[in-house]
């Protein structure tokens, strides 16, 4: 998310619209992800929102890759901490570090 907010910014420095800066956002994306050896497909469709998400998306600016999508995660994980712990077999994570 936060390199379609990149792209976007540059494309607006530089005067492209979305034709230019959606291939670069998820091409940054997935170099990102490939460097970390995270690949994981649906982080540059986020990008990709991030350039295609219309008014609303361009109006959260910087704030998208928090609110929408941070709190999205950590909602996802506090869920799968407390379903996975309720069952005393079970025990997520098996390593917090």
């Amino acid at each position: 998310a936060t390199v379609g907010v990149a792209a976007v910014a540059a494309g607006a420095e530089v005067g492209v619209g979305p034709e230019m800066t959606a291939p670069a956002a998820v091409a940054g994306a997935t170099m990102g992800m490939q460097l970390t050896r995270s690949m994981h497909p649906p982080a540059a469709a986020t990008a990709l929102i991030a350039v295609l998400g219309g008014a609303k998306v361009a109006e959260l600016g910087w704030w998208f890759p928090l609110t929408p999508v941070a709190s999205g995660s950590a909602v996802l994980i506090a869920v799968g901490v407390l379903y996975n712990n309720l069952n005393p077999a079970r025990s997520y994570p098996k390593y917090w570090w």
